[in-house]
């Protein structure tokens, strides 16, 4: 797609260094992933399985969102301390301090932490079965959660939504440059023509998508308009 084909930032940007090129897109790419699972979690609270499956695919994408955004974000000016202020907000979040331990124990012990679930009443007199987390052996431990695991879970993913917003309107403007966007998208649409159908896109068809890359009426969307929907739906 056209979208992922723009992210690649053209040498001219803060993000091409001689050690690789460093897409602004990655962040929201990752936070969309941590999306995708937490709500794969919705959908799957009745099977235990399957719900610590999805939780640990859910801890693992949502740790990569901070890990992204620390390389991404470390050829930035100002961003050091502005993420300094960020980490000591995370260390004094009980939640999220819980899921770094049960996303580490996950991933060294095999360890599931989703415990055990109970069947509630809703005020419609319907029945549903909400999950809970329990100690994941972490030393010192980390305090379990009172909250029900997607109701954590939807804590940790408003936490890391607010992050990635606070960053793109603090640094987006410094680093985002439509012109050289279109460049790159230009110069790397003429890289891989010869794979596109085979390379028998049609000379016209091809000039004509280089034209309206090229002009005034195409514009390449900004990394923060990826999360716009993340965060109406996590206000």
């Amino acid at each position: 797609p056209i979208w992922h084909i723009r992210c690649l930032p053209s040498r001219g940007s803060p993000f091409h260094s001689l050690g690789g090129m460093k897409h602004l897109v990655r962040i929201s790419d990752k936070l969309k992933e941590a999306d995708f699972f937490l709500r794969r979690m919705t959908h799957s609270h009745r099977n235990i399985e399957e719900l610590n499956y999805y939780f640990s695919a859910f801890a693992s994408a949502a740790r990569s969102v901070t890990f992204v955004l620390q390389y991404v974000g470390s050829v930035v000016e100002g961003f050091d301390s502005w993420y300094t202020e960020i980490q000591s907000r995370q260390r004094s979040d009980k939640v999220a301090k819980y899921l770094l331990e049960a996303r580490n124990e996950s991933q060294k012990t095999g360890a599931q932490p989703i415990a055990y679930g109970e069947v509630i009443r809703l005020p419609s007199g319907e029945e549903t079965l909400i999950n809970f987390f329990s100690y994941v052996g972490s030393s010192p431990p980390a305090e379990v959660p009172d909250m029900d695991v997607l109701a954590t879970c939807n804590h940790q993913m408003r936490n890391l939504v607010h992050i990635v917003g606070e960053f793109f309107d603090r640094f987006e403007d410094v680093v985002w440059d439509a012109s050289q966007e279109k460049r790159s998208v230009l110069d790397h649409l003429s890289s891989v023509r010869h794979k596109v159908h085979g390379g028998e896109t049609p000379d016209v068809l091809w000039q004509q998508l280089v034209d309206f890359i090229g002009g005034s009426d195409f514009s390449p969307p900004r990394p923060s308009e990826a999360i716009s929907d993340l965060r109406k739906r996590y206000e």
